[in-house]
């Protein structure tokens, strides 16, 4: 590999080289060549598209879609974890007996049936008498 295309290289790179060496490099054909092999190269690796040959990048030139993806993420992550509690709170719920879940107490059965009492007194009621049937009915 020559000179011309390690200054070359390094341009392609981003790296701040003499503005005389880059000159004579891209004089040659030979160096233009490489120059559009190595840009060609960077757009099939996806190279950033921000990023110009010859100029440093700083960490604050972000581009404004980075913050919005960084977002998006960023709720991704809290739904993921959401979910994953409920999941694992249902799970850690379904492993108590039954009667605990539902929160009722648990029905024990008599072992003699219930019956009622005996009337003490039974009242009797007559149409007439005691009341008055009519039609309509409210």
């Amino acid at each position: 590999m020559s000179d011309t295309h390690d200054v070359i290289a390094a341009f392609s790179d981003g790296e701040l080289v003499d503005p005389a060496q880059l000159t004579a490099a891209l004089a040659e054909s030979a160096g233009r060549e490489h120059l559009v092999d190595l840009l060609a190269l960077r757009g099939l690796m996806g190279g950033s598209p921000n990023a110009r040959p010859g100029v440093v990048a700083t960490a604050s030139a972000t581009h404004p879609r980075s913050s919005r993806a960084k977002r998006y993420f960023a709720t991704a992550a809290l739904v993921t974890i959401g979910v994953a509690g409920g999941f694992f709170a249902g799970q850690q719920r379904d492993s108590r007996p039954s009667s605990a879940v539902s929160g009722q107490p648990p029905t024990i059965a008599p072992a003699t049936p219930v019956t009622a009492p005996p009337p003490t007194r039974v009242i009797r009621l007559e149409n007439g008498v005691d009341w008055n049937e009519r039609a309509g009915g409210h």
